[in-house]
């Protein structure tokens, strides 16, 4: 009358695969330079009471992050900090890589200047070339006032 199976492992109600051990996920293979270091910047390191946290600026969104070890935001995590070489590796989308510590440039940035627009005339023939007149009363020549200087009396 009783089965040597567990209900468990028969349950309509539990998800296929229940109960089995997962096999460990291998951890991925660390790449020195690739897509991870064209979207994200390495910019700092901060330790306070002795918990490290790492600032990485995400070019493409335009948005910093402060992440402590192991710590995951909007799909980015950092591990392993080595502080002799000041790199990270990096956790993002399924992919891992080293990042290296930005360090400070001494030049100044180049000021923006403005070309001067040239003006674009438009070349048509004399006869096209007419002003146009409005007679409109908002439109009006202002004539400029004269002064006019009076002979001395006596």
């Amino acid at each position: 009358m009783f089965s040597k199976t567990s209900l468990s492992e028969k349950s309509p109600f539990l998800p296929p695969g229940y109960g089995t051990e997962k096999p460990e996920e291998a951890e991925p293979v660390v790449q020195p330079q690739g897509p991870i270091s064209r979207e994200l910047e390495f910019r700092g390191i901060v330790q306070i009471d002795g918990v490290y946290q790492f600032s990485l600026y995400n070019k493409k969104d335009q948005k910093g992050y402060w992440l402590k070890a192991n710590e995951r935001e909007d799909g980015i995590s950092v591990s392993n900090y080595e502080a002799d070489s000041s790199t990270i590796v990096v956790l993002m989308n399924g992919r891992s890589e080293r990042l290296t510590l930005m360090t400070a440039n001494e030049k100044p940035m180049p000021v923006a200047q403005t070309t001067p627009q040239a003006q674009t005339t438009r070349n048509l023939p004399p006869e096209l070339n007419v002003k146009k007149s409005s007679n409109n009363s908002s439109s009006r020549k202002v004539v400029p006032r004269r002064r006019v200087i009076l002979p001395k009396k006596k």
